[in-house]
């Protein structure tokens, strides 16, 4: 499973950085952060209702993607420039590092919700495990309407101003998680978590295939999905000594604070730097 996800990460990156100019890229990674927002919808919870049947019906949704196939035999294809290709340029690693240490940290925040939130909804606020469910979900669903409209924004404000704005949403979600005395008040962080993760992830791809060569866009398409597993990986790790020390709802206030002050870094770096729409 995790060598099948990660080769279609990277194949997938690879090929919309081949198939569409700037343009037309920002407005296909808008329409793909609608799909994984409801995607993450329809399969969060239709997993969850056929594990009530089974424990094992949730595997059957895997068996979706043999629908695709006459769709990719169909559709996709090499791109020429990479047929005429001779020379395989450098890794430009200074240049991308950037992009792939803002994947890992995007992963480390997003997967606080799926591994942190559920304890505090059962264990401090007392709720259920369907109300970890429909909260997710709903999250995803402002995701994906974020995702949308991704390339109108795109076209008003730089990469930087969107990680700006993104981080001080996360900063207002995870704050408002930290003092939440009921489900009610959650609900309101979950809407500024998705707006934040909308723009987060598209953003990240987008600014990564502004950057990357295009003879070298496979291998560093790796490197990105990598990075975002690998935040995936370290996500529960970093946080439980903070859990043990300070509570759930203790790492949330801080990680709000860490938010906010980053984006306030990405503020000040953008005043002393020259204005442009990178």
């Amino acid at each position: 499973l995790g060598v099948g996800v990660a080769m279609i990460m990277t194949s997938s990156t690879a090929l919309v950085g081949d198939y569409f100019d700037e343009a037309s890229r920002h407005k296909f990674l808008s329409m793909q952060g609608v799909a994984v927002g409801l995607g993450g919808i329809l399969f969060i919870t239709g997993g969850g209702y056929l594990a009530e049947l089974h424990w094992s019906y949730p595997f059957a949704i895997y068996l979706i993607p043999l629908l695709f196939f006459p769709l990719i035999f169909a559709a996709l294809f090499e791109p020429e420039h990479h047929k005429k290709a001779v020379q395989q340029q450098e890794f430009d690693a200074p240049r991308l590092w950037p992009v792939f240490g803002t994947a890992f940290f995007a992963m480390v925040l997003f997967y606080m919700l799926p591994t942190q939130l559920p304890y505090l909804i059962v264990q401090t606020l007392q709720g259920s495990p369907s109300d970890v469910g429909v909260l997710i979900a709903f999250s995803m669903l402002v995701n994906a309407l974020t995702s949308m409209n991704y390339s109108k924004i795109k076209a008003r404000l730089s990469f930087g101003s969107i990680f700006m704005v993104t981080f001080l949403f996360f900063a207002a979600g995870l704050m408002i998680i930290s003092q939440a005395a009921n489900l009610s008040q959650l609900y309101f962080s979950t809407f500024f978590m998705g707006v934040g993760f909308g723009l987060m992830l598209v953003n990240i791809n987008a600014w990564f295939l502004s950057r990357v060569p295009p003879a070298i866009k496979g291998k560093a398409s790796g490197i990105l999905a990598s990075s975002f597993f690998m935040g995936q990986f370290a996500s529960p790790l970093l946080f439980e000594p903070v859990v043990k020390l300070l509570g759930i709802q203790g790492l949330f206030f801080n990680v709000a604070l860490f938010s906010l002050a980053l984006s306030f870094v990405i503020f000040i770096s953008k005043k002393r730097g020259r204005p442009n729409r990178r």
